[in-house]
């Protein structure tokens, strides 16, 4: 397929607008128990070090397996002061 020629690499370092914070969560796979102490961990960082817009990204898996599969509606969690993306 696509390949880039090795003249042409780029080298890119990530970056977000002043003012916005992301936090990135991935394959909870039923740990409710994990995942709340995550966000309790990620409203006290919000809560310290403010920002104009805070967003909670969660990736991978949600609900596949684990103790507590059926148990996580996590777009329905409040966090204080952050924004969710759910996909």
């Amino acid at each position: 397929m696509w390949k880039r020629s090795r003249e042409t690499k780029i080298s890119r370092k990530a970056s977000l607008p002043d003012g916005i914070r992301v936090y990135a969560i991935g394959d909870i796979h039923g740990r409710t128990d994990l995942l709340t102490l995550q966000l309790a961990q990620i409203e006290a960082d919000a809560s310290l070090y403010l920002c104009a817009r805070s967003i909670i990204v969660f990736l991978g898996d949600y609900i596949d397996r684990g103790p507590d599969s059926g148990g996580q509606s996590i777009c329905y969690w409040p966090v204080r002061g952050c924004e969710k993306s759910c996909s």
